[in-house]
């Protein structure tokens, strides 16, 4: 299996989270030694001190112990590995870890706890290699599942990564961290209203969470919800004001509020507190690109490609510029890159969706959006998508069953309501269109927002006047909405 880091938002969480386990596997496997040494018949005093003490050098001196049989030199590398160490050194205790399973082949605890540390050395095969083979040894280990949930959550795989979450939860359904880490990432899966279901019970225990509020605050805007999004933002700000994620994400929900200056001043925050970071500045290229600053959202995505190469959404948010400038050949050429980083991803075919629907390649567009619902069947932006291409290829009923399913996942969606709109006009049910026009106005914020004051005018004249447009101008308006919208 390949694994490949697909947004910096993704891995900036399951390192965090990776740092909080971490400790709870130290504490974890102080309990597990400290049993098993409670247990060993050897009678050697440094084992014994090895395995209840905190010390590297009693460690060190334990294993000098000729005596020792094969396990009890593994515990004594897992414990090893278990205990904190200065400049947190992984590779020492990857070392650990390693000896432990040369000794025990077996140890399915050194597995996990090795994958851990191979997912935080960027080692993602590596991982996925042990925590694969400790659910082998032991399938009812849910701590295994958890884990590697973590490492494909890391590298956007969604759909095992909540198999894993869902397992491990099986396993133990009262673990709140097990709990935490499915409502994340069906937070990020596009799943929000599951994702709230799990975040609400995991805040009610721990309202001090302030990354449970941020992803809260992230599936709530994207159903719409800004004011309840910007309060759980703002939550987690004051509980921790030191993590970027939640100012990008707070950046977002300002933008579709149309608050374009409060949210390129959160976005500038999130760059002040992780200036080697890319998430920040893909929003504030997203924001960009919206607000119809093309030349200004390519600098911002070549500066996020120039610090981070490998990140396929970095080329996909470039290519989406290029191609709203109308340079559709350097538009598909980001886009194939970052297919070619990230296979699959259902972003990146929605965003070349779009570029094929403007060039009219309408059969191109419809394969990519099917790649895409793939992964995410209820997201309201790839259903949006799949409305816009059989209105601009003429298929007006399809046009409005997908923007109906957009609308249902996303009831403030206000480019669905636009462009079901157009499709109404395009069929002659101006009244329709117009409900769904006016509705778009309220919201819907961005570059297109001229636009679609133009429709509620043109097309409630035409009511007004009972008969479809007559003057040449409002006859050129209407076919425009169908087409170059």
């Amino acid at each position: 299996m390949i694994f490949t880091i697909v947004h910096a938002r993704e891995r900036d969480l399951a390192t965090t989270v990776y740092s909080y386990r971490i400790l709870f596997a130290f504490v974890g496997g102080c309990l597990l030694t400290i049993v098993e040494a409670s247990n060993a018949t050897a009678d050697s005093r440094g084992f014994k001190a090895c395995m209840t003490g905190l010390s590297l050098k009693t460690c060190a001196a334990a294993l000098e112990d000729k005596s020792l049989t094969d396990t009890q030199r593994a515990q004594i590398y897992y414990r090893r590995g278990n205990i904190p160490r200065a400049n947190t050194d992984l590779d020492g205790v990857h070392e650990d870890f390693t000896q432990a399973i040369a000794f025990d082949s077996n140890f399915v605890a050194a597995y996990v706890d090795r994958g851990i540390v191979r997912r935080n050395l960027g080692r993602f095969e590596g991982s996925y290699e042990d925590l694969t083979k400790a659910i082998e040894l032991d399938p009812q280990y849910a701590d295994a599942y958890y884990y590697r949930a973590e490492l494909y959550f890391a590298v956007a795989d969604f759909a095992p990564a909540l198999e894993d979450a869902q397992r491990a939860l099986d396993l133990d359904e009262q673990n709140q961290d097990f709990l935490r880490l499915r409502g994340i990432i069906f937070s990020d899966a596009g799943l929000p209203e599951k994702a709230i279901a799990d975040l609400d019970i995991v805040l009610e225990g721990y309202p001090w969470d302030f990354h449970a509020y941020t992803y809260r605050g992230s599936a709530l805007r994207q159903l719409g919800e800004f004011d309840l999004a910007w309060r759980d933002l703002n939550k987690a700000i004051q509980i921790d004001p030191g993590w970027s994620r939640t100012y990008a994400e707070l950046g977002v929900v300002y933008a579709l509020m149309g608050s374009k200056e409060r949210a390129f001043s959160n976005f500038e925050r999130a760059v002040e507190l992780d200036p080697e970071g890319t998430e920040s500045l893909y929003w504030v290229g997203w924001a960009q690109d919206r607000y119809g600053m093309y030349d200004d959202a390519i600098a911002t995505y070549s500066t996020a490609i120039r610090l981070e190469p490998d990140q396929g959404l970095h080329y996909s948010g470039r290519g989406m510029s290029y191609g709203n400038k109308g340079d559709f050949e350097r538009a598909l050429a980001d886009f194939a890159k970052g297919l070619e980083l990230n296979p699959g991803h259902p972003e990146i075919h929605t965003g070349r969706a779009e570029i094929y629907r403007m060039l009219g390649d309408y059969d191109s567009a419809l394969k990519d959006l099917e790649a895409a619902i793939e992964v995410w069947p209820e997201d309201s932006y790839v259903l949006s998508v799949y409305g816009d291409t059989y209105v601009e290829s003429g298929k007006f009923d399809q046009a409005i069953a997908h923007y109906n399913d957009a609308i249902s996942a996303d009831k403030l969606n206000g480019w669905a309501y636009f462009g079901r709109g157009r499709a109404h006009v395009a069929k002659g049910d101006y009244k329709a269109a117009l409900d769904d026009f006016k509705t778009a106005r309220r919201h819907y914020k961005g570059s297109f927002s001229g636009e679609i004051e133009r429709a509620v005018e043109v097309i409630a004249a035409a009511i007004e006047k009972r008969s479809a447009p007559r003057k040449a101008k409002k006859k050129k308006f209407c076919q425009s909405l169908i087409e170059d919208c």
